[in-house]
C-alpha cells in the first residue's frame, strides 16, 4: 500500500472534475444494514439480533458511513483488479491511487485474523453444507446452490440467513436464496467455526465490483473502504460540504421546518471555545456547568454524526445544524 501524504493546505479538485455528473452510474442500495438486536422478525426469532451482537461480524453487519458521492463514483470508474493477483485491486480516490487488498478489507470490516494459537479453519464445501442443513430440518429439494430457499428452514435459521442476504451481498431482492459464499458464512457462525470471513466476503465483493452493471454494487462497503482510507490519507480531503448536500435532499429543502431554520439562523456563527476554569469553594478547578442549549446539542451531535471532522472552526454549515436536529428528533438517546 502507498505511503499516506501529508498536505499543510488542501487543494480541492472540484468533483465535476473527478467525475462529470452527466457519467454518474445508479448507486445500490446502501441501507442495507441490520441494527442489532432489534431486528425486523418475529418475536421468537430476536435471539438471532442477539447473538450476532458481540459477534465477529457485527461490524460488517451494523456499520454505515457517508462520503460524497463523487469518490463512489470515482472508484466505480477507476476500479481494476491487478493481473495476476485475485487479492488486490487499484482505484482513485480524489487525486489518490489506492492499492487495496482482500487484508485490508479485512481491518475495514473488523474481521477475526489470524495468529498462530486461532488459525483458520476452512470452511465446508457445498456437500457438506448441504447435509449441515438437512441436520437443521430443510425440507426440499437442493441438488445445487440455486434450488436454496430460506423458506424451507425452520425458524430462527430463517431469519440469521436473511440477516446475512441483506447485509452482506449486493442484492436488493431475493433474499430468500443464498449464495455459496452466505452459506458458508451461516454454517461457521452457528458452529462457532474461526474462519477468515474477509476471504468468503472478497470473493463476492470482487465479482460484484468486477462486472462493472450500470448499478453500483456494494455501496456500503465501498463508503467504508474509502472512509478508512480518508483516516489513512491526509491528501485526501473529506469534501464534507459535498456529502451534506448529497443529504440535504430537494425535499428536505422544500420542508417548512428547513427554511424556519434557514431564516432564524442563516449567518450565525457557532464558537466552539471551551469556557475558562473558575475557582471553587473548595480550592479546585470546575468548568462552570452551562444550559445544554440547542447550539450546545448540534454542536455535540455533529461530533457524533461526522467524527470524522474535527470541531476547530469558529463557525459551522448551516446545514450540519439542520440535520443534527432532524438526528436528535430521530435518535433522542444519542
Amino acid at each position: 500500500m502507498e505511503q499516506p501524504q501529508s498536505s499543510s493546505a488542501q487543494q480541492i479538485t472540484p468533483a465535476d472534475q473527478l467525475v462529470h455528473p452527466g457519467n454518474y452510474v445508479t448507486v445500490g442500495w446502501c441501507k442495507n444494514k441490520a441494527i442489532l438486536p432489534n431486528i425486523l422478525c418475529p418475536k421468537e426469532c430476536r435471539i438471532v439480533g442477539q447473538l450476532l451482537v458481540d459477534h465477529a461480524l457485527s461490524h460488517a453487519l451494523t456499520a454505515t458511513a457517508d462520503v460524497s458521492v463523487v469518490y463512489i463514483q470515482l472508484f466505480w470508474r477507476t476500479v481494476k483488479q491487478v493481473p495476476n493477483a485475485n487479492e488486490t485491486i487499484h482505484f482513485m480516490v480524489d487525486k489518490q491511487k489506492i492499492t487495496y487488498t482482500m487484508n485490508m478489507l479485512c481491518e475495514t470490516l473488523k474481521f477475526p485474523v489470524e495468529t498462530p494459537k486461532h488459525p483458520f479453519i476452512l470452511p465446508g464445501d457445498f456437500d457438506y453444507i448441504r447435509s449441515f442443513l438437512k441436520i437443521l430440518g430443510y425440507q426440499g429439494p437442493l441438488q445445487i446452490v440455486s434450488a436454496f430457499f430460506t423458506k424451507n428452514l425452520d425458524q430462527p435459521w430463517q431469519t440469521m440467513f436473511k440477516v446475512f442476504n441483506k447485509c452482506l451481498t449486493s442484492r436488493l431482492t431475493g433474499h430468500d436464496q443464498a449464495k455459496i459464499n452466505v452459506m458458508q458464512i451461516f454454517h461457521v457462525v452457528v458452529n462457532k467455526v474461526h474462519v477468515d470471513y474477509a476471504s468468503l466476503q472478497w470473493s463476492d465483493f470482487l465479482h460484484c465490483v468486477m462486472q462493472k452493471k450500470n448499478v453500483i454494487q456494494y455501496p456500503r462497503f465501498t463508503k467504508l473502504i474509502i472512509v478508512d482510507l480518508i483516516e489513512k490519507y491526509e491528501s485526501i480531503p473529506k469534501r464534507l460540504e459535498e456529502i451534506l448536500n448529497d443529504l440535504l435532499t430537494g425535499e428536505i429543502r422544500d420542508t417548512h421546518a428547513y427554511k424556519d431554520y434557514v431564516e432564524k439562523y442563516e449567518g450565525v456563527e457557532v464558537s466552539t471555545i471551551q469556557p475558562e476554569l473558575v475557582e471553587s469553594t473548595q480550592g479546585m478547578h470546575r468548568t462552570p456547568r452551562a444550559t445544554r442549549t440547542l447550539i450546545e446539542l448540534e454542536l455535540r451531535n455533529c461530533h457524533y454524526l461526522w467524527s470524522s471532522a474535527p470541531l476547530t472552526p469558529t463557525s459551522l454549515p448551516l446545514g450540519y445544524c439542520f440535520l443534527t436536529l432532524m438526528h436528535l428528533a430521530l435518535h433522542p438517546e444519542t
